[in-house]
């Protein structure tokens, strides 16, 4: 069973992809760099016994079309859902949604900030 918790998506519309001239992989590397606090929160607030699950998150394009980039940050461990939403006898231990909440402003400033950069190499 593959676990990972979705937390969201970017998407880049087509237009600004032609005007920007940035390719799909410049645009997936700057969609990367926007959810890195998320994920290095959620590293940081993952409950540790051994330490596996922690350092299991990790960001990752899921979807890339002309007009979409998709991004997840998550664990592939099987229990890494069961941790976060609890199951009938655990209670939940959030790290993925704590990280999301606290970080969503932060995510949106590094998308600007890495597009910005991107667009400025261009010139």
């Amino acid at each position: 069973m593959k676990a990972i918790v979705y937390v969201g998506d970017i998407a880049l519309d087509r237009f600004l992809k032609e005007l920007a001239g940035l390719d799909a992989k410049d645009l997936e590397g700057v969609a990367l760099q926007a959810v890195e606090p998320i994920r290095s929160q959620a590293e940081a607030l993952a409950p540790r016994r051994t330490g596996r699950l922690a350092r299991s998150i990790e960001s990752r394009v899921t979807k890339s079309t002309k007009d979409e980039i998709e991004v997840e940050v998550g664990s592939d461990l099987a229990y890494a859902g069961f941790v976060e939403l609890g199951t009938e006898d655990t209670s939940a231990r959030p790290y993925l949604r704590p990280a999301t909440d606290a970080n969503e402003a932060a995510a949106v400033a590094a998308l600007i900030r890495e597009l910005d950069q991107k667009l400025g190499e261009m010139e």
